[in-house]
Parts: C-alpha cells; structure tokens; sequence
C-alpha cells in the first residue's frame, strides 16, 4: 500500500526581542505567557502533519547573557522554546541563517542540541567530506525525506569556521547528486534573496530551477520576512519565500505580519499536491489563520506573488538583475523610514538603558549595509 505524507512549511522565527522591540516583543510576550503560547491558534493545524518545518532565526540559550547589553540580548531566544517548536509539531528546523551566530559557537552548540533532545533533525549543519551540508535523512511511513539546507546571506558577527552550509553552487548540485538516489523525497532549505521585496530575483529563479534540474524535488526558501511567490516547475516545487511566522518585525510593514502555513502532501511517484493556509501574525506576535474575506484576499495576493516570478524571468537575467536590485534599493529604503518612525512612535516604551544602544545598533547597521564598515565579532 502507497502510504501519504503531509508535511506543513513555514518560514522565519525568532523567539528574541529584535532591536526595536526591546521589553514588547516575542521573549517578552514568552516570560510572561510561556513559550507554547505563541502557537496557540496554529498548534491543531502543524500537529495533523507528519513533518513540520520551519527556519529558527537565532539561539535557545542564556549563555554569556548579559541583561545591561542590548547587543547580548537582541534576537535571542528563551531556552524553553524547544520545548515549544516540539510541542507543536515541528520536527525539523533549518539553522543555516544568518543570525544563528549572532552570539557565538556555544549558544549555537546549546541550541542544536537541546532541539535534538526533542527529537528535532537539524537542517543546514555543515558536512563532512564528501558532503558540504550534512544530510538529515527522515523516515516516516516507510518513506524516506532527505534534507539539505544552505544559507546564502553573509554572516556579520562570526569570524570562525561557520558550523553551517554556506551556498555554494557547485557544491550544492553535488549534494543534491549524491543525495537523491537514497531517498524518495528530497528537500532543499534556502536561506537566500534580499529582504523587504515581494518577489524573488530573476538569478534567484535560475538557482532554485537548477535545483530541482538536478534532483530537488521540494525547495523551501526564508530570509526575504515578506511572502514570495510559489512556482511549480518540471513537477517540482519551489517556495521562494513563506515569510514570517513568528517575527516581532510586523509594526511598521504589515507585509512583515503576512504568513502562511505550506501544506504538501506527497505520494512518491505521484504529483505533489499542495495547499496554502492563509496566517496572519498579530499584536502578540502569535500566527493566527485567516478564515472569510480575509483568508480570500491574501490567497489572491499569493497568486499575483506567483505570477511575479514569470514575469521576472522575462528578458535577460542580467538585465532584470539589474533592475530588481535598483527596486530592492527603494522598497528597503522605505522600510528603513518606517522603521524609525515606529521607533520614534515607541520612544516612551524603550528601557532607557538600551535608547543609546539602540541608535547606536541602528547606524553602525547602516554603515554595513553601505559597505562603509563591517563587523565582526568573535
């Protein structure tokens, strides 16, 4: 008998209070109504599929902790989250991002292991030879899964080895290659693309096809914060990316606060069937499903998303590169004002400790961002 699978996608989380959102944001809402509050109103949803995956954006850990720095205290998680992510479901997660390192190789270490207590495979580790992202192979029903996950946004605050799979094209297809004779599913994890924008790049489009040329059968990207289109191509799915799902980031871009959960439910030798359910993150940081008008109103918005990616292969690769990245430059610019606008408009809420960190967090971040410095911090 053909045994089914169903497997639930998401994209980014982070259990820390990012920078503006120091005292009101995701930790805050943990240490006062716990970790599995936040998946109240999706747990019932991840916990009727076989496999729940999502993308951890940053630690699960107290180590070199310091409660007077906000440098020590931005995106980090509370360690009872794995507990949590277990709870509802989620037994795979993606760690090859880049915050994951934000805090050092020990929280790093803590944070995989204490998910692997919970029965939790970690995606993105790096491998060893032959392998340059270690293979997570997961059996379920007699079906094996195999995962492979790579980040491909730089890394600001590690000057070591990176314990993760840094994209690489050419070592990527190798994996792929080597991967996929052993299993009956295989899953590629992107941490790619450039935030803020709705669609992804036209040399984004042409990495994940080659992708799935050579074997991918299901690629999930995260990274971008904002929902991207979903391209079924040659039988294959390709997600660019799922968004947030559970982010403090969604107070001054409401598209922060738009998710989805992904739904594929897989029969090997059988056309993927697929199914998006419209989520909505809300004050308390928690993904709500949408239902109604509402629900109607972001799967059309997921069709046009979809549509974007067609368009966006039109004409030459270079050519439109060059044009994505020219409305990358004023879609991120736009955010960055609103950005400060919002922490302006939340001056009063700011421990006032942290005010002079936070500004100072802020422009050493945008002379980065210029390429006018680069940090890091071993």
């Amino acid at each position: 008998m053909t045994e089914n699978i169903s497997m639930a996608f998401v994209g980014d989380i982070s259990f820390g209070d990012n920078l503006l959102c120091q005292g009101f944001g995701v930790r805050s809402v943990i240490r006062q109504k716990g970790g599995d509050f936040l998946f109240a109103e999706v747990r019932k949803i991840l916990m009727q599929n076989d496999v729940v995956f999502g993308n951890l954006e940053g630690i699960l850990s107290k180590q070199g902790e310091n409660p007077n720095s906000l440098k020590s205290m931005d995106m980090r998680g509370e360690p009872e989250c794995a507990h949590a992510l277990a709870s509802s479901g989620f037994n795979v997660i993606n760690m090859a991002n880049n915050h994951i390192m934000q805090h050092g190789l020990a929280p790093f270490q803590e944070t995989v292991e204490r998910l692997q207590s919970f029965d939790i495979q970690i995606v993105g580790l790096k491998g060893e030879s032959p392998w340059h992202s270690r293979p997570v192979i997961l059996h379920k029903k007699n079906i094996k899964i195999g995962w492979l996950g790579y980040a491909f946004e730089s890394d600001r605050y590690y000057a070591g080895e990176l314990p993760y799979a840094f994209g690489t094209d050419d070592l990527i297809v190798k994996d792929i290659e080597r991967l996929k004779p052993r299993v009956d599913i295989l899953i590629v994890s992107n941490h790619w693309g450039l935030e803020t924008i709705d669609r992804p790049s036209a040399l984004t489009i042409r990495l994940a096809r080659n992708m799935a040329d050579h074997g991918a059968d299901i690629i999930i990207g995260h990274h971008p914060h904002v929902l991207q289109g979903i391209e079924y191509y040659k039988g294959k799915i390709i997600a660019y990316s799922l968004g947030n799902f559970i982010f403090d980031i969604g107070g001054w871009n409401k598209n922060y606060s738009e998710s989805v959960i992904f739904r594929v439910n897989c029969v090997p030798g059988q056309k993927l069937e697929c199914e998006i359910i419209p989520v909505l993150i809300n004050s308390f940081w928690q993904p709500v499903p949408l239902y109604g008008k509402e629900k109607e109103q972001l799967l059309a918005r997921m069709e046009e998303l979809s549509l974007k990616i067609r368009h966006e292969t039109e004409g030459t690769v270079e050519g439109n590169a060059l044009k994505y990245y020219k409305e990358y430059l004023r879609v991120i610019q736009k955010n960055r004002i609103n950005a400060y606008r919002y922490f302006i408009s939340n001056f009063g809420r700011y421990k006032k400790k942290f005010v002079l960190q936070q500004l100072a967090m802020t422009f050493r971040s945008r002379l980065e961002d210029l390429g006018l410095l680069y940090r890091i911090d071993t």
